[in-house]
């Protein structure tokens, strides 16, 4: 997706996925793309690592099958797409907190 910013434009990824945090330390089995992070844990400390997902529901049942095991998950209960617009530094003008666009 090609954005005007600044007077230039940039091209950033269309299409927002889903994503958790989860503690290094922890070997999780999962079919979400796994990545290394420098991120820390906001009350513990301890390095985390982000699992992608293709969709929201994955997001939910990994939170809660870890939680299940004790295991704090990070950054499950977020909108993704209010994220991804986060990530990307993608504000609405007229309302901060709405976006649309077309993916068609």
């Amino acid at each position: 997706m090609k954005i005007y910013r600044n007077g230039e434009i940039e091209i950033i990824d269309p299409f927002p996925k889903p994503y958790a945090f989860a503690p290094s330390k922890n070997e999780i089995q999962t079919q979400a793309k796994m990545e290394r992070t420098d991120f820390k844990a906001f009350d513990t400390g301890e390095a985390v690592k982000r699992y992608t997902f293709n969709v929201p529901q994955q997001v939910k049942f990994f939170r809660n099958f870890q939680e299940a095991k004790s295991i704090s998950v990070y950054e499950a209960d977020k909108k993704y797409v209010g994220v991804w617009m986060l990530d990307n530094n993608l504000v609405c003008s007229d309302y901060e907190n709405v976006a649309s666009w077309d993916t068609v």
